[in-house]
């Protein structure tokens, strides 16, 4: 597979010509479902990978109705019809001034969430099933009815401490970490109560699995910290996962050999997959690493290993050779040290910079060597 397949696609503007046909690219932020699903059937075909990324919550059917893009030469506007709308009309798209890059900013809510109180008021619970009646999950149904048959539907959501510390702001967040951990913990619990109700959504429509990005675990915090305020929320969430049947894949970035004690602290929450970014930020995440702590715990029968090839300086810029060498080496890991599931993967999201003749280079490698010799 390849993870963030739908980020890929979105961001890279040549990825978008290989599979949209000469669709405009603003169709994804209108959420035109129907040709989004022609755009997605494109890719699965000429990249054919074995799992469909990306089976999301999207915008409600309302939302959709009442957001029409308007391009126009100067730039591409997002115009809101819905009756009494404060902003009619904003921009989606218009070329930055030379050498400003886009940013998104912080907003600071330490001075508005400050108790259990404020958490319960602000962080909004909606119900799996009123998910559904206000078609949030049309994307998800979409996809699973055009390839639930033949390919492992995989829902993206968030973890509860990433959904915290986001709803937070990362600064204020990580000052909570320290002045108020209670506050925070009660902060992600509250999302993990949202992040279950998806959870639910996703069943009913079919997904088989999830898959949670955790940036701040490893990254930027203790095992103790994880320990006593991250784990037991995202523990509600993984056991909620499995008691419906869905897989439930973790894949927080920034964990390597120096944050082993938070890595097994992870495992012993036994989520379906483990999925480890490689190390190509600077910290020891290779592959043989990660199995080795989960052969050492005899969980090859409970946890799926993902593979993680650098997607920069193995994808991107390795030969060919390199990029078979690699592939070789992590399949023979998961398969002859490892010796429990494994699925091929690169470790982060395929840039912009890679070509589709290597995306399919991959595939057809990972292929290749994930037969097993006679």
């Amino acid at each position: 597979m390849l993870n963030y397949a739908d980020l890929a696609l979105w961001r890279g503007p040549h990825f978008w010509d290989d599979f949209a046909e000469g669709k405009p690219w603003w169709i994804k932020d209108a959420w035109d479902i129907a040709k989004l699903l022609e755009v997605e059937e494109t890719m699965q075909r000429k990249v054919d990978m074995d799992w469909v990324w990306g089976a999301s919550i999207c915008p409600s059917r309302e939302w959709r109705k009442n957001h029409i893009v308007i391009p126009t030469t100067r730039a591409v506007y997002m115009r809101d019809i819905t009756p009494g709308a404060t902003v009619w009309q904003y921009i989606i798209e218009e070329p930055p001034p030379e050498g400003i890059h886009a940013t998104y900013p912080n907003v600071d809510l330490s001075g508005v969430i400050k108790t259990k109180e404020d958490v319960e008021k602000y962080v909004h619970v909606q119900k799996a099933e009123t998910l559904i009646e206000e078609g949030r999950t049309d994307w998800v149904e979409a996809l699973v009815k055009k390839f639930g048959n033949e390919k492992f539907i995989l829902s993206g959501i968030d973890s509860p401490l990433e959904a915290a510390c986001d709803f937070m702001g990362p600064m204020p967040s990580i000052k909570l970490f320290i002045k108020n951990p209670t506050l925070l913990k009660q902060l992600v619990d509250r999302t993990a109560d949202a992040i279950i109700e998806e959870i639910k959504a996703h069943a009913k429509m079919g997904s088989d699995g999830v898959w949670a990005w955790e940036w701040y675990t490893g990254e930027m915090i203790s095992p103790a910290q994880f320990e006593t305020i991250g784990k037991p929320a995202i523990q509600r969430c993984i056991h909620a996962a499995q008691q419906l049947g869905l897989k439930y894949i973790f894949y927080p970035t920034g964990v390597g050999k120096d944050w082993q004690a938070g890595f097994e602290s992870i495992l012993d929450m036994k989520p379906d997959g483990i999925h480890l970014e490689e190390s190509k930020k600077g910290f020891d995440s290779d592959v043989a690493w990660q199995a080795s702590v989960l052969k050492t715990r005899r969980l090859q029968d409970e946890i799926t290993l993902f593979g993680n090839v650098d997607a920069i300086n193995v994808v991107q810029e390795g030969t060919s050779e390199e990029l078979e060498r690699e592939i070789k080496r992590q399949i023979d890991v998961g398969r002859d040290e490892y010796g429990g599931r494994f699925v091929m993967d690169v470790g982060s999201p395929i840039t912009p910079e890679t070509s589709l003749e290597r995306l399919i280079e991959y595939i057809n490698l990972v292929r290749k060597h994930s037969k097993k010799s006679h």
